[in-house]
């Protein structure tokens, strides 16, 4: 093949590459703000209090551009109260995958609390790597966070 032919496929992927880090850009942060309700509906205060993943029922606060739904009043109101001291970091996108350098959903049945916050992951796997070293998890996680735009400057 032609050095023509490899310049020209060169181009195409450098193109790819800047116009899919824009696409992630644009539709990242937070996750939660075009996925109504947020974290799948699931109570944002549960993990906290309770310890567990949970679903929220009728209980609703609007807050950053979602629904976030609660199981119980106190809960509701707990939460909108101090919203940043509950929302899941990264945008609730999976703190594992970014930590490696690609952004996948989170799942909400998969998460840790690690210093008072809360991160979420795509699968079991993530969590157990996430165990095994937390801050430097999350410190590739933020890295990368800033450099797909999903956490802001």
């Amino acid at each position: 093949m032609s050095k023509l032919f490899f310049r020209a496929l060169l181009i195409a992927a450098v193109a790819l590459s800047v116009l899919s880090g824009a696409v992630l850009a644009d539709k990242s942060y937070p996750r939660w703000a075009t996925n109504a309700p947020a974290i799948g509906g699931y109570d944002a205060t549960a993990y906290f209090n309770h310890g567990t993943a949970r679903r929220g029922d009728n209980f609703v606060v609007a807050w950053n551009g979602a629904s976030w739904r609660f199981a119980s009043a106190g809960e509701a109101a707990a939460f909108k109260a101090n919203p940043t001291a509950y929302q899941p970091q990264f945008g609730a996108y999976c703190t594992g995958g970014l930590s490696q350098g690609h952004v996948v959903n989170g799942n909400p049945e998969i998460w840790r609390l690690h210093d008072g916050k809360l991160y979420m992951f795509y699968a079991r796997a993530g969590a157990k790597r996430f165990d095994k070293d937390p801050a430097g998890t999350i410190a590739a996680a933020a890295r990368n966070a800033t450099k797909f735009g999903i956490v802001k400057e």
